[in-house]
């Protein structure tokens, strides 16, 4: 997934195994959704162990779904967190 525009958005999504591949274009309609405390997501007592933690949600996403020689174009709403 690679951010197009200059705030990293809208996201680009292409991936591929075998005769499967998906090109998806995602477009943010929200402000991001913190995690935990203001973003914060403590993963033990230790200082150190936490990361930072948001959400795009229900995002606009439109592209291609393919299987072999068949394409499908393909639009609806996708979720996206690091």
């Amino acid at each position: 997934m690679d951010g197009e525009g200059p705030d990293g958005l809208p996201m680009r999504l292409c991936a591929a195994e075998g005769d499967v591949a998906i090109d998806l274009v995602l477009s943010a309609g929200k402000r991001p959704v913190l995690q935990g405390d203001r973003g914060l997501s403590r993963k033990g007592p230790e200082p150190g162990n936490a990361s930072y933690y948001y959400s795009f949600t229900r995002m606009s996403t439109r592209g291609t779904v393919r299987q072999g020689s068949e394409s499908l174009a393909v639009s609806g709403q996708a979720w996206d967190g690091p």
